[in-house]
């Protein structure tokens, strides 16, 4: 397998953290994406005898590329000040601003929709598929308990 070409599109987030009082006023530089970046990718494959090869490549690749990226992960830079020493673990592991909690309870079906609906949702670099709705009468559907998801939210700019 050859990946012959490769293209990344998405939003860069770089912080500037933590301000101190120096002559270099920046203790430190924080890289992230706050969301999955859009892959493109080219491969090459000696043989055609391996079904799903692409899909299985190209969701490493994803896989891969969040892991490293996507907020809380990012890349992490400590800068010499004249002042304090940064704190390379605060830097590079913020804390979250807030949790962000799903619950879901019930739906209203459409003409049109599948016989098990489910919920599927990403927030940075989280991602989670909820159980299939049970059907409760005609056109309506509701998750035993409700199903119930927490998302730790990094910065207000995330999508969900």
């Amino acid at each position: 397998v050859q990946v012959s070409e490769i293209s990344v599109r998405g939003s860069v987030h770089v912080i500037l953290y933590p301000l101190v009082d120096s002559l270099n006023p920046v203790g430190g530089l924080r890289v992230t994406c706050l969301d999955r970046p859009t892959v493109d990718l080219s491969i090459r494959t000696g043989s055609e005898l391996v079904p799903n090869l692409y899909n299985f490549v190209r969701d490493t690749v994803d896989d891969v590329i969040t892991e490293l990226m996507v907020i809380p992960n990012g890349v992490a830079v400590a800068l010499e000040t004249l002042g304090e020493k940064t704190d390379y673990l605060a830097l590079r592991h913020p804390l979250p601003r807030g949790f962000l909690r799903v619950r879901l309870q019930g739906l209203d079906f459409m003409e049109s929709a599948s016989p098990s609906p489910y919920v599927k949702m990403s927030v940075g670099g989280s991602s989670w598929s909820s159980a299939p709705a049970k059907t409760v009468k005609a056109a309506r559907g509701e998750w035993a308990g409700g199903d119930v998801q927490t998302f730790a939210v990094f910065s207000e700019n995330q999508t969900v």
